[in-house]
């Protein structure tokens, strides 16, 4: 799931997008926080 996560972070989808997608997909809505945490670590992996 963290990989679908980072997946849409680098395809500069917003976060409420992402949220409503994982409500779709996985039957939970994430929250806003989880997925700004999520995008520091994608946006950490590269220089």
């Amino acid at each position: 799931m963290e990989e679908a996560f980072i997946e849409m972070y680098l395809a500069g989808v917003s976060v409420r997008r992402v949220g409503d997608l994982t409500e779709v997909l996985w039957g939970s809505k994430a929250s806003p926080s989880t997925i700004s945490e999520l995008n520091k670590r994608a946006a950490g992996m590269w220089p």
